[in-house]
Formats: structure tokens, C-alpha cells, sequence
């Protein structure tokens, strides 16, 4: 064989090499993309790695709370002085959620469940304990004022100030952390005025920023990805409910994205991700960032769209979360007293990130931070699942 046929051959295997490559190329992502969509979709089989998986997340879920502490209450009272704030915590508490009672539609494409969620508090990653006092505004006294207002005749304007008296109720009270956040405290005014009215005003006579929110059940609906992985885990139903019914128009009523505990895959950087959180009432939307690498894995970061809280006067697509019954709120506040039967709440960012200055500002002791204060949601790109100690965000009370 001379060197003129060895070249052409050799030239021969390096075309064919290039033509294999370049189908490879195109035709390897093709068949993973096809397989990871094939082994995605959630079927009833106990054995699936997928369905264990989504039955009970095996990514670890924190809750970490931090409690402002007014150190001033009676110089606010008596010289309207601003309220001077000492942040406490983090309280942290593990979150279990788990899936039971599932049940699968005929055709396949969705599946029911109920979604129990527990709290238990970890002390080796808390900054306290949960019998610290801390010093907050009386809610229940604050929700009775307001609910009252202009409402009472000269005779209930007359006794109830002495009524007030009786039961020592003031704009303040100093209670633990666990009677703050999930184990309650009972309050004895609003208990007299229950037996009083024959109106259930608050559940046992009891108030607690999550009272009665540990060891709870939610009900869902979601699609399996059979019919399409486009709408993969996302809610059809919450509570029997299509759509919520506290807020002033379709668009806030509806239930849009998924529980966050997965996403359909292959997004597109673009695309906004939506998770409904019943905590808030309401869906949210996170916008892309970038890509980052952790451990050596490629992942997509979230991050919680600045546009979510902004007042109706800057995004008009929100005033339809505005309370009927009052003013809309500045940016960087979120009124969800519609969905705790009118008890004042209102829920911001920590240390009002991303909100009104104003806010900053009636207030000593607050320190916005993007850094400390943002909320982020790292995901692997490919398969939208939460690599470990992907969720960063921040609660305050």
C-alpha cells in the first residue's frame, strides 16, 4: 500500500469521525433529553427513585426564624418615641414534609395527595431558646382596635376602656419565642369578648404567629408530566380550591407554579419559575440570575423578583392584592390579613429589603442587607431538581 492510499484512507476514517461527532452531537442530548422527560413523569410505583423522592424530599428543608425585640415600649407609649428594635435568633426549626393518602387519576396525568408538614426545633442551630421573652406588638389587642374603630356606640366607647383595664390588655406584651411562633398563648380580653358576642374571634382564644400551623395537612392536586412535562408538578388544586378567593381579582386568585418541591425540567434561563406558598396566601414568581457551579455541578440560580411587593403606584398588576377595606401599602409590604380572617398582618422582606424607605426609617435597629436578606433558589438546569442546601431565605416575625 503506498502513502498516497494510506492518506486517503486516513482521510476517509477522520471524515467519518467528524460526521459520527457531529451526530453525536446533536443526537446524545436528544436520547438524554428523551430519557430524563421518560424517567420524570411520576408513576405509582413504590420502587421509583423518582417517586420516593417526591413522596418525601430528601433534601433537608430549614426554617429559620428571627424575632424583633422592642426595647422601648413605654417611651413609645408615653413620648411617641420610634420604636427601637434588638433582632433575636435564628430560631431554627426542621421542616418534614411528607405525602400520604395518594391517589392517582385513571388516565394517569394527575395525582392527589395530602401534604402533612411538621416543625421540629433544632437548639444546636438556634441562636436562644424558645423560652426567650421577646417584646412585640399585641396583635390580637392591635386587631380588636382597629376591627372596633368607629364602629362602637357611646355606651361601648364608655365600658370599654374600663374592660381593657380589668384584663391589664396594652399595645404591647413580652412572651416567649415558642408562645410567639407555633405552641400560642391564650389571651383572656379577647376570650371575654368571645363569651360575650358569641363570636369565634381567634382559634381557642389563642394567638401565635404560626399556632396551629405545625403537624398540619393541605391538600393537592398536581400533574404527574404525562400529558406534558411543560406542567410538570404543578398545582391544578389546593384544598379542593382552583383558584383563591381572597384577593379582588382572577389574575391574584390564581394558583400558578408548583409547591417548590420540583420543577418541570429544560426551562429556559428566561423563564420566570412560580411556586404557590400557602403561608403567603398567594403564588410567587423568582426571576433567573446566572449560572454558578457547586461541587462541580452546574446550577441555575433564582432569585425572588423584586417586582413581587412593589406598590400598585409602580406595578399596577398588584393592586388587586390591596386590602378592599383600606389604603394600598408601599412597596415592600404585603398585606395577608384577607386570608387570616382580618387579624393585621402584614409580611416584608426582613428588615424591609427591597421596600419603602419609610419603613426603614420609623424604626431604630434595622440593617437591610442584599447579601443577608434576599431570597435565592439554587436548581440543577437539566432536571430542575434542589441540590443540597439549595434554598436560601430568611422569616421574620
Amino acid at each position: 500500500m503506498n502513502k498516497k492510499h494510506i492518506q486517503a484512507i486516513a482521510c476517509l476514517v477522520g471524515a467519518v469521525f467528524v460526521i459520527l461527532g457531529i451526530i453525536l452531537h446533536f443526537l446524545v442530548p436528544s436520547i438524554l433529553h428523551k430519557k430524563i422527560m421518560e424517567a420524570l413523569v411520576l408513576v405509582n410505583m413504590s420502587d421509583s427513585e423518582v417517586f420516593s423522592a417526591w413522596v418525601e424530599h430528601p433534601v433537608p428543608i430549614y426554617m429559620k426564624f428571627y424575632l424583633f425585640n422592642v426595647t422601648n415600649p413605654q417611651d413609645i407609649l408615653i413620648n411617641s418615641s420610634k420604636p427601637t428594635l434588638q433582632e433575636m435568633g435564628p430560631y431554627t426549626f426542621r421542616e418534614y414534609r411528607q405525602k400520604v393518602d395518594i391517589q392517582f387519576s385513571d388516565d394517569g396525568e394527575t395525582v392527589s395527595y395530602k401534604l402533612h408538614k411538621r416543625f421540629d426545633y433544632l437548639p444546636n442551630q438556634s441562636n436562644g431558646s424558645l423560652m426567650d421573652n421577646v417584646t412585640v406588638l399585641n396583635v390580637p389587642f392591635m386587631a380588636m382596635a382597629m376591627e372596633t374603630e368607629g364602629k362602637l356606640n357611646l355606651a361601648e366607647m364608655m365600658i370599654l376602656p374600663q374592660i381593657i383595664k380589668i384584663y391589664k390588655a396594652t399595645p404591647f406584651v413580652t412572651k416567649t419565642v415558642d408562645e410567639l411562633l407555633f405552641k400560642g398563648y391564650k389571651d383572656n380580653l379577647i376570650m371575654y369578648l368571645e363569651s360575650q358576642s358569641g363570636k369565634k374571634i381567634l382559634p381557642n382564644g389563642t394567638f401565635g404567629f404560626f399556632y396551629e400551623r405545625n403537624d398540619t395537612y393541605d391538600d393537592y392536586s398536581v400533574s404527574t408530566g404525562k400529558k406534558d412535562l411543560k406542567s410538570y408538578l404543578e398545582i391544578h388544586k389546593w384544598n379542593n380550591k382552583s383558584s383563591l378567593g381572597w384577593w379582588n381579582s382572577k389574575y391574584c386568585n390564581m394558583i400558578n407554579g408548583t409547591d417548590g418541591a420540583g420543577f418541570s425540567p429544560f426551562l429556559k434561563q428566561n423563564k420566570k419559575i412560580y411556586m404557590f406558598i400557602d403561608e403567603l396566601c398567594r403564588s410567587i414568581y423568582l426571576d433567573y440570575e446566572k449560572i454558578h457551579y457547586k461541587s462541580g455541578i452546574k446550577i441555575h440560580r433564582y432569585v425572588l423578583s423584586p417586582s413581587l411587593f412593589k406598590s400598585p403606584d409602580i406595578k399596577p398588576e398588584n393592586k388587586c392584592y390591596c386590602n378592599k377595606t383600606k389604603k394600598c401599602l408601599k412597596s415592600g409590604a404585603f398585606d395577608i390579613s384577607p386570608c387570616h380572617k382580618g387579624t393585621p398582618v402584614v409580611l416584608s422582606l426582613p428588615h424591609f429589603y427591597q421596600g419603602d424607605d419609610s419603613y426603614n426609617n420609623a424604626v431604630i435597629g434595622l440593617n437591610r442587607s442584599e447579601n443577608r436578606h434576599r431570597s435565592i433558589l439554587d436548581l440543577e438546569p437539566d432536571v430542575k431538581k434542589i441540590p443540597r442546601n439549595g434554598i436560601s431565605s430568611y422569616v421574620d416575625g
